[in-house]
């Protein structure tokens, strides 16, 4: 009598879209620099124009895959998932109070320089430079510029904001600075796995606005696929607007 043959073994599920995330080079990656639902609804409107000239791109660029397009919403919501992650871990550490309580202090000090250089007596161009700064990185930073630059005014600075205010701002923007380069050299898998996600985002999107350009123009494919940082393409951004799964290539 035959033995019996034992049944294939599964193979383990697989997750294209975390795999390609996985093989991107870390010289490749760019952090996060947009908001993933403005970026959903982008993705979900240059799909949608997209879909209208799929028979045209098909014609002209023989190997047009519409079906990679369609990822781009899904990319989107991954974004979001591990941004939540990463919050949520920076957060549990007690980082993002030190941060926060650093970006505090931009709030007061900004104003009072700004004021002080209507007058001539903090110099234009380099409260300029510091008022750029954008994200809670750059605005930690600015503190600690800040006090610098309102270092030689002190006196005035402390009668209109208290004593020890600068040195207070000082050491705030320093801590805060430590427990931000702490959370980018960790190993935060969550932080990573975003910003792969986010660079995979803006990869697709680049295509879609290219694909956009092919079959129209520079300025109509600008339109046809708003900007990722951009909430210009307007409405709601959920499942039911989502490309479906099996979009025709």
């Amino acid at each position: 009598m035959a033995a019996k043959k034992s049944p294939p073994k599964k193979s383990p599920p697989t997750d294209p879209l975390l795999d390609l995330a996985l093989s991107l080079r870390a010289k490749d990656v760019q952090p996060l620099r947009f908001d993933p639902l403005d970026a959903k609804r982008a993705m979900q409107k240059g799909y949608k124009a997209l879909l209208k000239h799929a028979r045209r791109l098909e014609a002209d660029f023989p190997g047009f895959d519409l079906d990679a397009f369609a990822q781009g919403p899904e990319l989107c919501d991954r974004v979001r998932q591990q941004q939540r992650k990463a919050v949520q871990q920076v957060t549990a550490s007690g980082s993002l109070g030190q941060i926060l309580g650093a970006v505090r202090f931009r709030k007061t000090l900004m104003p009072l320089a700004q004021s002080l250089a209507s007058v001539g007596k903090v110099p234009h161009a380099e409260l300029d430079k510091i008022a750029r700064g954008r994200g809670q990185t750059d605005q930690v930073q600015d503190v600690a510029e800040l006090a610098a630059l309102l270092a030689p005014l002190k006196a005035t600075v402390e009668a209109a904001l208290g004593a020890g205010v600068l040195e207070r701002a000082a050491q705030a923007a320093a801590t805060a600075l430590g427990a931000q380069g702490s959370i980018d050299a960790g190993d935060d898998e969550s932080a990573d796995l975003r910003d792969r996600y986010a660079t995979l985002v803006g990869q697709v999107h680049e295509r879609m606005r290219a694909a956009a350009a092919a079959v129209t123009s520079f300025n109509e494919a600008v339109f046809l696929v708003p900007s990722l940082t951009s909430p210009a393409a307007g409405g709601k951004a959920d499942a039911e607007d989502a490309p479906p799964s099996g979009a025709p290539a």
